[in-house]
């Protein structure tokens, strides 16, 4: 084991860098694509292991291979550079297809299948659990007697406290003025539905308790979801 680290240690070590750099990046996305899963919690989710193993190994393999690591080459910082790049840009040349002798092939298709699989897994976990919650949560808003502007107040104050979109001026003012526009909509089941889409697009998962507050739903509602999950 010792003469294999010491002989393959550093090459194993830049051949990851591909893997880390995409699973930062890939996971920003698939943040944002889970938000409206409100008791899902990725740690404990086998279909969030898979997805976070294939967002490492598939960029780490694809440049061992390109850069064909097995005839040792040269270790220097242009290799390293290249190592980082790959990662930034492993969603373009999973876009791509790679020339290998007279034939032709796309990795994206396996790729797919795979995270595929891992998609299921969660929606398997998440899925009714989920559906039940929002499809009460829009039951109390229409039956509420409460108008919804306390937590249209709300949500405008809590987008514009989001540093990560005060970063994105243009994408918060679109924002907003979608916001406005449901506040503004009738009939109230249009504006429900529209509120909650808003929600499930806008706000983080540990924030979504407050959230529901300033919009009314009882603490029964609450308690009957967050304090099970």
């Amino acid at each position: 084991m010792q003469k294999f680290l010491t002989e393959w240690g550093l090459y194993i070590l830049i051949a990851i860098f591909p893997g880390i750099v995409n699973v930062i990046a890939a996971w920003q996305e698939f943040n944002k694509q889970s938000r409206f899963l409100p008791f899902f919690k990725p740690l404990k989710s086998s279909g969030f292991w898979l997805w976070l193993f294939l967002q490492f190994i598939t960029p780490t393999l694809l440049f061992w291979w390109i850069s064909d690591f097995n005839s040792k080459p040269k270790i220097d910082i242009v290799l390293v550079f290249e190592a980082i790049v790959l990662g930034i840009g492993f969603v373009a040349i999973l876009n791509a297809s790679t020339e290998v002798g007279t034939l032709s092939f796309s990795l994206k298709p396996v790729y797919n299948f795979f995270v595929d699989i891992a998609y299921n897994l969660i929606a398997k976990e998440q899925t009714r659990h989920t559906a039940k919650f929002w499809n009460d949560v829009e039951i109390e808003l229409n039956q509420s007697s409460n108008d919804l502007n306390s937590g249209f107040d709300y949500l405008k104050n809590y987008l514009r406290s989001d540093l990560s979109l005060r970063r994105k001026l243009e994408e918060l003012e679109k924002k907003l003025e979608q916001l406005n526009k449901t506040q503004n909509k009738a009939p109230r089941l249009e504006q429900v539905k529209d509120t909650i889409s808003l929600i499930e697009d806008n706000v983080r998962r540990g924030d979504l308790q407050e959230v529901l507050r300033n919009f009314n739903c009882s603490q029964q509602l609450i308690d009957k979801y967050f304090n099970e999950s």
